[in-house]
């Protein structure tokens, strides 16, 4: 894939929303642990996303990235940990490795000068806590430079 230059984009979720049931019944304990290799694909330098399947699941994408970090099902299974990402890598997989995978990286992914600025404020570094970043709420949402969304702070 590196040397041809092929990509691919991986949906983590699919173990938080059905991993029991494939591991179970469709794929079998060793078998699910390699659902959505994603691991293997950053050891061997594949560029690739991760992403949601709109109206099959949520749309969260706080919560995408802590299924690739977590690999946890709905239940508290952990399927295949091994094939974790860091959330650094989950991060860069969700927002500038996708915008290249559309060739848009040059306008978009990365808060840099000359692209777009679009980016959340959240209420915490995602980084800090890898376990609990599906937690973490959006403060603000800037599009093109202007904020589109704030959530309203609480009186003092």
């Amino acid at each position: 894939m590196v040397r041809l230059g092929v990509t691919a984009s991986f949906f983590p979720a699919h173990l938080f929303y059905w991993g029991d049931f494939h591991r179970d019944v469709t794929f079998g304990p060793e078998r699910i642990r390699n659902m959505c290799p994603t691991r293997w694909a950053a050891d061997r330098g594949i560029r690739f996303t991760i992403h949601n399947d709109a109206q099959v699941t949520p749309t969260r994408p706080l919560h995408l990235m802590w299924c690739a970090v977590n690999r946890t099902s709905h239940t508290g299974s952990v399927l295949g940990v091994e094939q974790a990402l860091t959330a650094r890598e989950a991060l860069r997989a969700h927002t500038i490795d996708a915008a290249w995978q559309v060739f848009l990286d040059h306008e978009r992914g990365s808060i840099e000068p000359g692209k777009r600025a679009d980016f959340a404020v959240l209420s915490a570094n995602p980084l800090d806590d890898p376990a609990g970043m599906h937690r973490i709420s959006v403060e603000e949402t800037i599009v093109k430079g202007t904020s589109v969304f704030a959530r309203e702070k609480a009186a003092l």
